[in-house]
């Protein structure tokens, strides 16, 4: 007797998108770190290798001064 072969599911478009996201969002935490660790332009020049893009970039760490000074601001 056969035995039925389950079908594995197709992948849609979309999700492969999303493990795309997955993977950036990793490297730009990668470079958030790094900018804590080495600095400014070190966590720059990891981003752009990975080609993110330059609005991108401004934005992550920009974001992270801004909640690191209003941190200090609050103490």
């Amino acid at each position: 007797m056969k035995q039925r072969q389950e079908k594995k599911p197709a992948v849609l478009p979309e999700q492969n998108n999303r493990r795309k996201d997955w993977e950036k969002a990793d490297v730009i935490d990668r470079g958030i770190e790094m900018e804590i660790d080495r600095g400014h332009f070190a966590a720059v020049r990891f981003l752009e290798e990975h080609d993110i893009r330059p609005d991108i970039i401004e934005r992550v760490l920009r974001q992270r001064l801004d909640r690191r000074s209003r941190t200090w601001d609050m103490m």
